[in-house]
């Protein structure tokens, strides 16, 4: 994305992903992250739903992209503030791990994949209810995502300016207080 804007333009390097989601791309300009945007024959093999309208992003230097990397590039943040804020595994590196690769620790896999379905979870329950209200799918998704970017921002500015452990506010996607704080988010932005 050399413009930064989020959409394919025309000078972008672009893949298709294989089926198994593995792709390669290359382009001109050094130090660029990317992102993947989905349509209506992506299918997420954990869950087998059909992903339309999701775009995440990953930093410069990354060989993946996901929930985890995408909101390190809105955010701003790095693999170590968001690994403690999201409560992944502990050495998990964000931009590079895998967890379907074959070589992958299943119980570490299964921590990370865990903590991104749940944020894919709450982002679609999120986004679903904005489209509700009237909204675009993509502009809901968008919103939705920032909500749990801003919130994620935060609690890392946090733990990184000393103010609370990063235990303290790791965010559980299942627990109903940290759901309000991202509902909020979305419901400020709704009145922006």
């Amino acid at each position: 994305d050399y413009n930064g804007d989020g959409l394919l333009s025309a000078d972008d390097p672009s893949v298709k992903t294989a089926e198994d989601g593995s792709f390669t791309v290359s382009g001109t300009i050094s130090g660029m992250g990317f992102i993947a945007q989905t349509d209506e024959t992506t299918v997420d093999t954990s869950s087998g739903e059909v992903l339309d309208d999701v775009v995440l992003k990953a930093p410069a230097g990354s060989s993946v992209v996901t929930p985890t990397t995408t909101i390190m590039e809105e955010a701003g943040i790095s693999a170590e503030e968001v690994v403690a804020v999201l409560g992944l595994p502990a050495g998990v590196d964000p931009t590079s791990f895998n967890p379907f690769a074959a070589d992958s620790d299943p119980a570490i896999a299964l921590a990370v994949e865990k903590v991104s379905q749940q944020v894919m979870t709450t982002v679609k329950s999120i986004a679903s209810a904005v489209e509700g209200g009237g909204a675009e799918a993509a502009d809901a998704f968008s919103l939705a995502i920032e909500s749990v970017v801003e919130v994620v921002k935060e609690k890392a500015e946090a733990v990184a300016a000393g103010d609370q452990e990063a235990a303290d506010v790791a965010i559980d996607f299942t627990d109903t207080a940290s759901l309000e704080e991202i509902t909020q988010k979305v419901s400020e932005a709704i009145v922006e």
